[in-house]
């Protein structure tokens, strides 16, 4: 755990050239909480989603190529939440990371509540503490130990 704490705090701070202010980055906030949700029994993993232009051989047209889902979150995996004899029962994890000022956009906020309703477990933390207290509140462990 203390090597995690090390790595995590490592990767949330850089300090700005402009201010001398330490700032927590979206990637130092995304591995963190990936880290995090490992050691919590989740397998999750970044899901990156956007798209490249390609350009064409002489004489034909670039191609776009889109990948992932739109609006999908920054993490995704899933958890057992079934007892022991009954690993085999899974549900679905979306953790959008928000460093603020930043927030959700319509389509992220739509992959979240759809996920929500299908009975999976969605958020959108703005740190890594925020991510422990809504696990404990109303995550997936919803006050038990998933461990």
């Amino acid at each position: 755990m203390l090597v995690f704490w090390q790595s995590y705090q490592a990767e949330k701070t850089f300090v700005s050239k402009s201010r001398g202010i330490p700032k927590q980055t979206h990637t130092g906030l995304v591995k963190a909480c990936i880290q995090w949700l490992t050691l919590k029994g989740c397998t999750v993993w970044s899901n990156n989603s956007g798209f490249v232009v390609i350009p064409g051989k002489p004489g034909r047209k670039r191609r776009a190529i889109r990948f992932g889902h739109a609006g999908s979150s920054d993490i995704i995996g899933f958890v057992s939440h079934a007892p022991a004899p009954l690993k085999h029962h899974g549900l679905f994890v979306a953790v959008e990371c928000k460093i603020p000022p930043d927030v959700a956009s319509d389509e992220q906020d739509a992959f979240l509540l759809a996920v929500f309703g299908a009975g999976g477990f969605a958020y959108a933390p703005e740190s890594l503490e925020d991510l422990e207290m809504w696990w404990h509140a109303d995550g997936p462990s919803g006050g038990e130990n998933l461990e």
